[in-house]
Order: structure tokens, then sequence, then C-alpha cells
């Protein structure tokens, strides 16, 4: 998947560099910051990255689309995705797999969960972790910023009506 997304001009992936002795993939660095909370928290909470962000979900969707599924193909995936061979879904999408500079985001990461899915499902899924509609009970603890960041409910509208206008949703 990699190796396809590098073929059709999408550079904002890591770059498979093949198998090391030991059995592992080894993909290129993507230099920026993975938002550690609280400290980079402003790296993917403003409108304009949120934009970009979507933006970014977007290419990325726009590129995999194209990738031709190997018949003998294994994939990770996620639980409870819905099945679908739309396009290949990242399946994590959130602050924690993106790489930001100055602000934006210039990189998806963390490709283990990528699996044949529907392009909704990456959405709602970056939906869930950008806007956030996560509440204080999430399976992580609900606040994993450290800081605070919560939205009321037209806060969390309004983010949702940006990300889905950027990315396009019908």
């Amino acid at each position: 998947m990699l190796d396809h997304l590098q073929a059709v001009g999408f550079s904002k992936a890591p770059r498979s560099l093949g198998i090391d002795q030991q059995g592992r993939e080894v993909v290129s660095y993507l230099p920026g910051v993975v938002p550690v909370y609280p400290r980079h928290a402003w790296n993917h909470r403003s409108e304009r990255a949120l934009d970009a962000t979507a933006r970014l979900i977007r290419e990325y969707h726009d590129a995999a689309q194209t990738f031709a599924l190997p018949e003998n193909a294994r994939w990770r995936g996620i639980v409870g995705a819905p099945a679908g061979s739309e396009v290949i879904c990242h399946n994590d999408l959130g602050p924690f797999n993106m790489v930001f500079g100055r602000g934006q985001p210039v990189g998806i990461i963390d490709w283990d969960n990528a699996a044949p899915g529907l392009r909704i499902w990456d959405v709602a899924c970056a939906l869930w972790r950008f806007t956030p509609l996560w509440g204080r009970d999430a399976w992580w603890g609900g606040d994993w910023t450290g800081n605070g960041w919560t939205l009321p409910p037209a806060g969390k509208a309004k983010r949702m009506e940006l990300f889905a206008e950027s990315y396009g949703v019908e």
C-alpha cells in the first residue's frame, strides 16, 4: 500500500524501505511533530489545522482508491469496522497518527490497521478524534489531552461541518 501511495504521488505517508533481517517492515521517517499532550496540543486544534487535516485525509483516500487489492493480502483491520472495499481505510486517524509542521498536518503515520473499507468510516473515526466527539467515559479515559479540552455541542457541530466541507462529504 505504501509503495502504491508513493507511485501515485502521495508523499504524505512514509515510504516502505523493505523488510529487515528480523522480518519487520522498515519505513522512512516523516519530519515534524506528533502531538504529545498537552505540550503540542495546538498542532491540531485550530480550525486551520482541522481544515487541512480533512483535505489531507481526502487526498489520501483519493490516492488509495486506485490500489489494486492483492488476492492473497491479509489485513489486520480494526474491530467494528464495516466491511467494504471502496478504499483502503487507515482505520486509526487521529492527532496521534498525524505529523504536523507549523501547525499543519504534513503526513499520516501508523498504518498497522489499514484495510479495505468505506471512506465514511475513516471520516467518522477522524471526526470522533479531531472534533472531538468523545466524552470523559471514552475507553482511554476521555480527557486524554491532560488539560481539559472539551467543547460544547455547538462547537463540536461547527468543527464537524468544517471537516465535512473541507473533506468534500456530500
